[in-house]
């Protein structure tokens, strides 16, 4: 009755547990939701009613070239024909995956990764070749070995403040691994949603700014500099994927919310505009994360291990013994907490078993420590049960 690929689709854990969140009484540390407060000071633009009528599908022009100036900016040799809009970066995983993977395709990913870029490729039909990530990026022994498996279809990466790990690739790591996709001329997904949320000095430039012969993807998004409800988001490409990613975006939708592109391109071209509210952000979800990082030494140091994220809006913990995270969510959200569980972020979900994703940009700060303290109080009661 259906398509052989309804068998390999999964539901989004990281979905299901907002709705939970969307509650207002709930405290949630799952999604990467901005922070509400954030929004203020936005102004809606003034429309001549162009944005009721059908567009290009491959996005207004004016908001292309300045897509294609902010990847300029950035390093990424990038012209506005290069540039497709897209409903949210999301939309560009799920082009990709129609691009590129059919059943048995190999593709290479992180581990831990994106759950959504999962979701996707393996529906599809992708198989995985997932390599370790250090402290400072990948593990280049391990990142090399898929490289000369000679199969992947390409190389999916979130460089910057990664979800979940909130790990950030340092310069040489992104150069090498760069030289590497260059010698095996593999190409590059490069997914950026969070580079511009840097609250320290830490390396942002795109790896495909580096590649001098492999080809390359580059996603973008709106939703956490501006509002996610948008749905606006974009890719950059070499000239050679471009006409197939416009024709699977006309299949898709059309074209995205012409609305959303409005005010998106009145916002990004408000250079003054943008240049507060990014420093609004940081100095926001800075001290959100030194509230969580104060915290989570308070009530977590005998219970896990993590490293404070130098930028995006992630803490990833590992427990330091095992407990049933999905009862452990359970109980949880009877508490009025909410937290992401690690397995869904590995390519078989039994790897994250002891691993938990917390969001802090979202939280009121004032609720960071209590919201905290009831994690801590029931991964004790597990703890205690199981040993």
């Amino acid at each position: 009755m259906y398509a052989s690929r309804i068998s390999r689709l999964t539901g989004s854990v990281a979905r299901e547990i907002l709705s939970h969140a969307n509650n207002k009484d709930m405290l949630s540390f799952a999604g990467g939701l901005p922070a509400n407060e954030a929004f203020k000071g936005l102004k809606l633009p003034d429309d001549e009613g162009s944005s009721f009528q059908y567009g290009a599908s491959e996005g207004e022009r004016s908001l292309r070239e300045l897509f294609a100036e902010r990847f300029q900016a950035k390093g990424i040799d990038c012209g506005f024909e290069q540039v497709l809009i897209t409903s949210g970066a999301q939309q560009g995983v799920d082009l990709v995956s129609k691009l590129f993977i059919e059943p048995g395709v190999t593709v290479g990913i992180e581990k831990p990764t994106y759950l959504a870029a999962i979701q996707s490729f393996a529906l599809f039909g992708a198989e995985f070749e997932p390599f370790g990530l250090e402290a400072d990026g990948p593990n280049l022994e391990e990142f090399e070995q898929v490289l000369q498996k000679g199969d992947v279809r390409f190389i999916y990466l979130c460089p910057s403040f990664q979800n979940p790990s909130g790990i950030c690739y340092s310069l040489e790591k992104r150069k090498a691994v760069a030289a590497l996709l260059d010698e095996y001329e593999v190409t590059l997904i490069e997914d950026d949603p969070y580079g511009e949320l840097n609250y320290t000095d830490a390396c942002t430039v795109p790896i495909c700014s580096f590649l001098k012969k492999a080809k390359w993807i580059h996603f973008n998004t709106v939703s956490k500099i501006l509002a996610p409800g948008l749905r606006l988001g974009c890719l950059g490409c070499s000239p050679e994927f471009f006409p197939h990613l416009l024709k699977l975006k006309q299949a898709a939708d059309l074209h995205s919310n012409r609305f959303s592109q409005a005010v998106v391109h009145q916002w990004l071209s408000d250079e003054d505009l943008m240049a507060k509210r990014t420093q609004q952000l940081r100095s926001l979800y800075h001290e959100k994360q030194q509230v969580m990082a104060q915290s989570l030494e308070t009530h977590f140091k005998d219970l896990a291990e993590w490293n404070t994220p130098a930028g995006g809006l992630f803490f990833w913990l590992r427990l330091k013994e095992p407990v049933q995270i999905r009862e452990l969510l359970g109980c949880c959200l009877k508490q009025g907490v909410a937290f992401m569980p690690g397995g869904p972020f590995f390519p078989t979900e039994d790897e994250g078993a002891q691993f938990m994703r917390l969001n802090f940009s979202n939280p009121p700060v004032e609720r960071i420590d209590g919201g905290l303290k009831v994690l801590a109080e029931e991964i004790g009661k597990m703890v205690t049960l199981v040993v």
